[in-house]
C-alpha cells in the first residue's frame, strides 16, 4: 500500500511535470494511473513466476512511465541480472543509485556484478597469458581469491532482490543465481535470509 502510494505521488507529480511520455496521452490521469499500477502488477507477477524477460520488458515500460522511481531501475537490474546481462545490470543500479544514493541493495548488487565480471577478467587473463609468464599465476590467484570471496561468505556473495511492491530500501530475503544470490524484500528489517526456489545460483535476487 505504501509503495502504490508513492507511485500515485510520482506519478501526480509527473503528470504536473508532463514527464508522462510514455504513457497513454489519451486516457485521464486517473486511467493512466491505474494503468501504472497495472503494469507494476503484471511486472512482480512475471518476476515471482520466473517469466524474466516479460518482467525486463515490465520494469523497463515502467522506468519510462515514472523515471524517478528507483525500484523499478532496481527490479530491472535484477531482471537483467538474471537473463545474463550484467552491463545493462550496471546501467540500471547505478540508475537505482542515481536516484537513491542510500539504496543498500542496488550497490550491494553493482559490487556483485562487478566482482562477477572482474573474476571473469582475471581468469580470462590466467588463461591467455602463457605458464611462465608472471602474468598467469597472479591473475590466477586474483581469480581463485574472488571467487573464494563471492562462494565462501555466506550470503554476502548473493545479489539482493526484492519485489517492487515493497517499501523502497527495507532488508530483504535471499535468492540465489549462480555463486552470488539476489535479496528479495520483504518490507521487514527482521526479515531472513532465504534461498529463492528455482532461482540461477550465483546471482542474489
Amino acid at each position: 500500500m505504501a509503495h502504490s502510494l508513492k507511485i500515485a505521488g510520482w506519478f501526480l507529480l509527473s503528470v504536473l511535470l508532463t514527464a508522462c511520455n510514455a504513457l497513454p496521452s489519451t486516457k485521464s490521469p486517473s486511467q493512466r494511473l491505474s494503468y501504472v499500477l497495472t503494469t507494476q502488477q503484471q511486472a512482480e507477477a512475471a518476476y515471482r513466476s520466473n517469466d524474466m524477460e516479460h518482467a525486463a520488458g515490465l520494469y523497463l515500460q515502467l522506468t519510462r512511465m515514472i523515471p524517478q522511481e528507483a525500484e523499478y531501475w532496481y527490479m530491472l537490474g535484477n531482471t537483467y541480472v538474471r537473463t545474463q546481462r550484467p552491463e545493462d545490470a550496471v546501467q540500471a543500479y547505478q540508475q537505482t543509485i542515481a536516484r537513491n544514493p542510500k539504496h543498500a541493495r542496488a550497490w550491494h548488487n553493482l559490487g556483485i556484478v562487478r566482482m562477477r565480471q572482474a573474476t571473469a577478467a582475471f581468469a580470462a587473463s590466467a588463461d591467455a597469458a602463457k605458464a611462465e609468464d608472471p602474468l598467469h599465476e597472479i591473475s590466477t590467484e586474483l581469480a581463485n581469491q574472488l571467487a573464494r570471496i563471492g562462494g565462501s561468505r555466506g550470503n554476502g556473495g548473493n545479489l539482493q532482490e526484492q519485489t517492487s511492491t515493497a517499501a523502497p530500501s527495507p532488508p530483504d530475503s535471499v535468492a540465489t543465481v549462480g555463486s552470488a544470490a539476489i535479496v528479495k524484500s520483504s518490507g521487514s528489517d527482521a526479515a531472513p535470509l532465504r534461498r529463492r526456489p528455482g532461482a540461477t545460483p550465483g546471482v542474489n535476487q
